[in-house]
């Protein structure tokens, strides 16, 4: 084992290295868009919800 496969061992693992935190940066800016979607999707519920009792419900015609 010279020194040429000591150089593509390194090469190989400073790949892989790259590989994982390209595959974590990319999951971690997924995890914050699905994040970002939860809060809007419950707003957009909560609006409806509002929306839905004072307008289709005896509720707001009170």
């Amino acid at each position: 084992m010279g020194a040429e496969f000591f150089l593509h061992l390194m090469m190989a693992f400073g790949a892989a290295a790259g590989v994982y935190a390209a595959i974590k940066a990319d999951l971690t800016r997924a995890i914050v868009i699905a994040e970002q979607a939860s809060k809007s999707a419950e707003c957009a519920h909560t609006r409806l919800s509002e929306h839905v009792d004072h307008h289709h419900t005896l509720k707001g015609n009170l």
